[in-house]
This record gives structure tokens, sequence and C-alpha cells, in this order.
């Protein structure tokens, strides 16, 4: 009793090319075309047939007309390989299909099957094949220890367009075709046996030729009426003491087509002449088939669904598989037609293009197996912890804060780095401007008629003020700071100007009260030469501007510096006229005291001088917030 054994999932296959051991890159590469020619068969012997076809060479076949005959047709094919009659079926084997065939132990599907007329030995050829293929897949998986191998085999035939599982002679109904997006057509419900052994497996390719439909013609006494189709999966996974988990998986076909034959001359009719209708059908849509998979991506659409046979080998024909063709051939002069036939049918099947790749399977089994022995080392870490790992830990931690350390240390040397060129900058902004800061004594002021004084006096604070701040604007424009040292010195000129005014209306005013008071004469007297020499005084700095404006085109940096220079050596002068006006106050208070009695006599004259004196103040306090501002830049 047969058990049926469920395939692989189609959803855990893995098609993707990969290198394998043992096994070829995925590539392309064109199907291996071989011709065999047999000998005569007893009945063309004894009808002294001729022989009509020559093997020159182990890849060229020749066609040899009749004497009174003119070849009008090809009469040279060049294949793969061609054996001549006195060939061996081992030989066939071993120089055409072993290599194709036993790409299936490295995940490589493959195919190979036998074309040709009825009765030039298909059969005989691929029966040989088959068996030589299991012997080598044996020897394989016995000179494999490390990997597991398991063997599917199916069985099924294409009679009268009807598939049909050679390993469940209880069925005996045709099996539907369905079309699977993984694995392309598959069979329902067809059959498949996992093989024990070698003998086992033969045992069970023995039931399935045992199964196939055979009928007498008057060319073949066993003739094949049907399409033969043995289909072997093989499976190898490493052993379990090995951490991989994907298996390869492919499946080799061993096809024996069944041959083309004309009724005329199997002198077939009823079931007979069916049968090989339906077979010259389908053998027909394989011929177009190959035709068009030889021209390329030219030949537009493919028929592969016009017969069950090209649809079952979709794969094989241009697809996801390596493949090997045996051409099988009668001599005879009498079946020449036939014979050139399949020579044009191989000639066109050496341009049709395969793409082979390396199928993997991942194993729930073997994944389960993996997984436990992960789980089962971890915890077993964790429990005994290694004492080389756990030092190779600490020591990468301390690199670690190490580099964090470095880093830290790097970015504070930055920050050091950024606050002392600050710093820098701040100290070049501020030097330029730096002076010994001299003391500001009291310079001329009344000690009456204040209020009069004190909206000009505000002024003048304002305008000292801005002139500060626009010196400190300008400390970081040198050209901004010498146009405002200019605007200054402008500024003491006009001021001087307003002083001698005020001074000459002074004058005048003194004049009239000079015959009542002598002392005051004597004082005014005195205050005129402090002012002349106020004067003398005031036309140096003149002069050290005029030299210093010749020197413009002198560079920025000099410029500054003798300006400043020029400035240090006026605190001098300025503190020496101080002291003058502070003499020149002391006078002025004595004369101003002195003259209120004058005053009282003649008002006008009073007010006219208050206001002169008015004038005058004014004047000298100008002087006096000028000097502080002079001493500062």
């Amino acid at each position: 009793m047969t058990v049926k054994t469920p395939g692989t999932p189609a959803s855990k296959i893995d098609r993707t090319p990969v290198s394998t051991p043992g096994g070829a890159r995925a590539r392309e590469e064109k199907i291996v075309v071989t011709v065999r020619l047999r000998p005569l068969n007893r009945r063309e012997q004894l009808a002294k047939d001729q022989v009509a076809w020559d093997c020159i060479n182990d890849y060229t076949i020749v066609y040899k007309p009749p004497a009174h005959e003119r070849a009008s047709q090809p009469a040279s094919f060049t294949f793969d390989k061609v054996f001549g009659p006195a060939s061996l079926t081992e030989a066939v084997y071993e120089e055409g299909v072993k290599k194709v065939a036993l790409s299936a132990l490295t995940g490589i599907n493959a195919t190979v099957f036998a074309y040709g007329q009825t009765s030039s030995g298909k059969t005989y050829t691929m029966r040989g094949i088959t068996e030589k293929a299991v012997n080598d897949i044996y020897e394989h998986i016995m000179n494999t220890p490390e990997r597991d191998f398991t063997i599917k085999i199916s069985g099924l035939e294409i009679y009268n367009e009807n598939v049909r599982d050679l390993l469940n002679s209880e069925s005996g109904r045709s099996l539907k075709l369905l079309d699977d997006p993984e694995k392309g057509t598959v069979v329902e419900k067809l059959m498949e046996e996992t093989a024990k052994d070698d003998k086992h497996l033969r045992h069970l390719i023995s039931i399935c030729e045992a199964q196939r439909q055979v009928g007498e013609t008057a060319l073949n006494d066993n003739s094949s009426r049907s399409h033969q189709i043995i289909r072997l999966t093989i499976q190898s996974t490493l052993r379990e003491n090995a951490d991989c988990v994907k298996s390869f998986v492919a499946t080799l076909n061993f096809v024996d087509l069944a041959g083309s034959e004309r009724a005329a001359q199997t002198h077939a009719d009823g079931t007979r002449l069916k049968e090989g209708c339906h077979i010259n059908l389908s053998l027909m849509t394989l011929t177009t088939v190959i035709r068009k998979l030889s021209v390329g991506k030219r030949s537009g659409h493919i028929p592969y669904r016009d017969s069950k046979l090209t649809r079952i080998l979709q794969h094989s024909l241009g697809g996801n598989a390596r493949t090997a063709i045996v051409c099988t051939l009668s001599p005879a002069l009498s079946h020449v037609e036939q014979s050139r036939n399949t020579l044009l049918f191989a000639t066109r099947a050496k341009e049709v293009t395969n793409n082979a790749q390396v199928n993997m399977v991942v194993s729930d089994k073997q994944l389960v197996k993996h997984l436990q022995k992960e789980v089962a080392r971890l915890e077993a870490e964790l429990r005994t912890p290694d004492p080389s790992k756990e030092k190779d830990w600490k020591i990468q931690q301390m690199e670690m804060e190490i580099e964090e350390l470095k880093r830290q240390r790097d970015l504070a040397q930055t920050q050091v780095d950024d606050l002392r060129k600050k710093l820098q900058d701040d100290q070049k902004v501020s030097n330029p401007l730096e002076s010994p800061h001299l003391p500001v004594k009291k310079c001329l002021s009344f000690t009456g008629a204040l209020s009069l004084l004190k909206p000009e006096l505000g002024c003048e604070r304002v305008r000292s003020s801005t002139l500060r701040q626009s010196i400190r604007q300008s400390s970081t424009a040198p050209f901004t700071l010498m146009h405002e040292i200019r605007k200054l010195e402008h500024l003491q000129e006009q001021l001087g100007e307003e002083a001698n005014r005020a001074l000459e209306v002074l004058q005048k005013e003194v004049a009239c009260h000079r015959l009542g008071n002598q002392d005051a004469a004597e004082t005014i007297a005195k205050l005129q030469a402090e002012i002349r020499e106020m004067r003398a005084v005031r036309s140096a700095p003149k002069d050290v501007e005029v030299g210093s404006m010749v020197s413009v085109n002198k560079s920025v940096s000099a410029n500054l510096k003798e300006e400043i220079t020029r400035l240090h050596s006026q605190g001098s002068t300025i503190a020496n006229l101080e002291q003058q006006l502070e003499n020149v106050q002391r006078s002025i208070d004595k004369l101003v005291m002195s003259l209120p009695n004058n005053f009282q006599n003649s008002p006008s004259e009073a007010s006219l001088s208050t206001k002169r004196n008015t004038k005058g103040k004014s004047c000298f306090l100008c002087l006096q917030v000028v000097l502080p501002i002079a001493k500062t830049s």
C-alpha cells in the first residue's frame, strides 16, 4: 500500500540565485542537444533497407543520398555530441546527459528527454540513462556524508491528452493541471513517494514503466502510446551538527516521448490511429514552442498551453532548469524524412536558452532545531559567562569612556580658546582710547546769576555726552575716530572764538569803570595778559593739526598713534590752562564783588553788564566742558 507524501510548500521555496558547494552559479545556458543514430533493426535488414545517414565525427552527421538522387535538402548537421550506431547507452549518458542530470543534487532543476520518430530507440535510451543516473545519484549520496538527502518520486503519463498517475493505478481518472505562482504548473493529487534506498527507487520506477500504455504497430511490437514523465524531487540538508537551516531542493525529470508516426507506415487504425493523432498533435505543439524559443524575444506569444506536454514542461523549455535532449534516429532510407525532421527540431533546440537557478528551501524542522540550539547556547552563556569575553567587554567600556573624556576635553579647550580670543579683541578695542586720567579742576564760573546759564549749560552737557558716545563708537573704526577728533578740535575753535568775543565785551564793560576802581583795572590788565597767553597756547594745536593733515597717506594705525600722542601732550597744556583759568576766576570774582555800587547807580549799564557777563560765563563753562572731553579722547 502506498502512502501519499505532501510536497514542499511553495511559500518556502527560495529561488534566488546563490553560489552552492559543488554547483555552478546561475547563468544563462543553451539546451544540450545530442543525436544518437541506431543501427538497422531486424525488420529493416529483412527489407534490405539502405543506410542514409553517417556520423563523420563526434559532432557532425551527414546525409548520404542514393547515387540516382540529387540532394536538395541540407546534408550536414552539427550538434553538441553525435553518437554512431556502435555507441553504448553508457557513453550517451556520460558525455551528453550526466552533467545536466546531476545538477539536481546541487539544487538546480534538470530535465532529460528523448525525441524521435517511432521505433528509433527512445525508450531503450531513456531506460539506460535513468538507470545510470540513479546509480550516480546514490553514489554521490554515499560520498557526501555531511548532507542528508531525501528523494521523492512521482510518475505520470499523457495518454490521449489525459494525465494519469502511474504510481496510483487504482485511480484510473484524469488529473487536472493547476497553475502555481511559485512552482509553475502542478498536477493535482499526483502521488509522490519517498524512496528508502536505490533498490526501492528502482522498484518504483519499474512500476511506472509497467503502468505505461504500449501497443503493437507495423513498425514496433512494443510502441509507446503515451508520453511518460518520471520526476525525482531531491532535497539535501546539512547534518544536525551544522548551523545551516536552508536546504537544496530540485527536480529531475526523465521524459520519454512517444514517437511521431505516419499512418501509412504504421498501418494504424481505430484506437491506434487515434493515439497517433494525439501524439503527433502534442509533438507538433512542442516543435512550435521550440521554434519560437529559438528565435528569442521577437517570437511573440509562445503556445505552452496548447498541449498538456508543453504546459508541464514549461520550466524546462526556456525557464528555470537545465535541459538535455537526446534525439534518436533511424539510419534507414525509408525513414529519411522523419529523421530529417528530427534533426531540424534538434537544430532549433540548440538555440533555446534556459536560466537555471539554485533553489533553496527552509525546512521547519531544521529551523526549529537551529533555534533551540541557539537558545540553549545563549542560556549557557548567561549562566556561565566567559571570563575572556567579560574582560573584553570591560576593555571596550573603558575605551568608550576614554573617547568620551577626550571629546569633552576638546570641547572645553575650544571654549577656552574662544574666550581668550574674545578677551584679546576686547583689549584691542579698549587700548587705543585709554589715556591717563587727569583730574578736572574747577574752571571759570560765577557765583551769581547761575539761573541765566542753566539752559546753555544743559545744552553743552548734552553736546559733550554726544561727543563721548561718538568717540566710544568710533573705537572700532580708525577713520571714524580721526573724524571725531577733527570735529572736537573744530568745536574747541568755535568755543575759543566765543570766549574772545566775551572777553572783548568784558573789556569794554570794565573800561567804563576803570576810573572808579584802580584795583579792578589792575585785575583786568592781569586778566588780559592771561587771556593773551591762552590765545598763544590755543594756536599750537592748529599747527599740529596742519602737520598731521599732511601725513594722511600714512597707515591708519600710525595716524591714530600720532593723534593719541598729541592729545597726551595737550594734557599738560590743558592742566596749565586750568590753573591759569582758576586764577582768572578768582580775579573776576574780586572784580564783580567790587562793582555792585556802580551797578546800583546806573541800572541800565548794570543790566547790560549782566548780559555780557552771562555770555562770558557761558563761554568759560563751555571751555570747562570741552576740556574733560579732550582729556578722555
